[in-house]
């Protein structure tokens, strides 16, 4: 904002002193009255006019110096926060990678071990009905041992 009114004033000094300088020059009346100027006067007039647009161009100048400094350290800023916002993104990517990728070994894990706990039930079922025919089987021997032809029954003590 300040550099915009200091390009403003300096376009209106400028604007001015065209003016100034487009104005018929009046000779000077060599008269007794002490209104009227000299040619050393209108000299020192002259060059103060000179001096004061030499100084205009001089802060105009500084101040387009000023603005193509500030305009480059904008340039960089927004080229460095872009450079983030690639790298943020990016780092997104990646970590949704990873996600998937650990939810999918979560899943394998889940499906191996639910196969095993299947299978591991299916043999203790099996286990189970073995031993329940063990049982029956030994039962029945010792019934059998019981009734064989020429033996004697056994008595309860």
């Amino acid at each position: 904002m300040l550099k915009n009114t200091l390009i403003i004033a300096l376009v209106i000094v400028l604007i001015y002193l065209y003016y100034q300088n487009r104005k018929p020059k009046e000779l000077p009346v060599f008269t007794t009255d002490k209104s009227s100027r000299t040619i050393f006067e209108l000299d020192e007039d002259k060059e103060e006019l000179i001096a004061e647009k030499d100084l205009a161009l001089r802060s105009k100048n500084e101040a387009e110096a000023e603005v193509l400094s500030l305009n480059n350290r904008l340039k960089n800023k927004q080229q460095e926060i872009s450079r983030k916002e690639t790298e943020i993104e990016r780092l997104k990517k990646e970590k949704s990678q990873v996600e998937i990728s650990l939810n999918a070994k979560i899943k394998d894990w889940k499906e191996k071990y639910s196969k095993q706990g299947k299978l591991l039930d299916e043999e203790q079922t099996d286990n189970n009905k073995l031993n329940e025919k063990i049982e029956q089987l030994e039962t029945e021997i010792k019934n059998l041992k019981g009734n064989l032809p020429g033996s004697f029954p056994e008595e309860d003590k």
